[in-house]
């Protein structure tokens, strides 16, 4: 692969990371990454939860499930997650977050593999109404193993 090709396709569209935008936007991204379902080849799952109440001299709720399902077989990945987060100060929404996200990755080799993606997103405290997103790139692992790694990637979003 000429350097070139790897500047263009890997390199130059992660710039847009560091372009100003809006600031509420940001925190709407799901952070899928954090989700991931793995484990051996074959059917995995995964399901969490987590409750908080807090009371004082700050009155907190806090209420969130996420679900995974995944095959992984010898070069292809399928997942799907589906959650939600509630976070609620003094009967005030803080955070009323809820996503569907279906993934495909395709290897072709031990370092080098595709991701695919469709999502639904809703956020109404961040006035996310619906957020609907297709997306599609490479991913490039240039150090480490398969516990613990550092990616190279770029793709486009819709």
């Amino acid at each position: 692969m000429k350097p070139r090709f790897l500047l263009v396709v890997l390199v130059i569209p992660t710039l847009g990371v560091f372009l100003p935008g809006s600031q509420g936007a940001g925190q709407a991204i799901l952070n899928v990454e954090a989700l991931h379902v793995g484990g051996d080849d074959g059917f995995n799952a995964e399901v969490s939860g987590n409750l908080r109440l807090a009371s004082g001299n700050t009155d907190l709720f806090q209420v969130g499930a996420d679900l995974g399902l995944g095959y992984l077989g010898k070069r292809h990945w399928i997942r799907g997650f589906t959650g939600m987060e509630r976070l609620e100060r003094k009967g005030l929404d803080i955070l009323n977050n809820r996503y569907v996200h279906v993934r495909y990755n395709f290897q072709f080799s031990d370092r080098f593999r595709t991701f695919h993606f469709i999502q639904l997103q809703t956020n109404e405290i961040l006035f996310l109404d619906r957020r609907f997103l297709l997306g599609s790139g490479l991913r490039l692992q240039i150090l480490g193993g398969a516990d613990n790694h550092l990616d190279l990637g770029s793709g486009l979003m819709l």
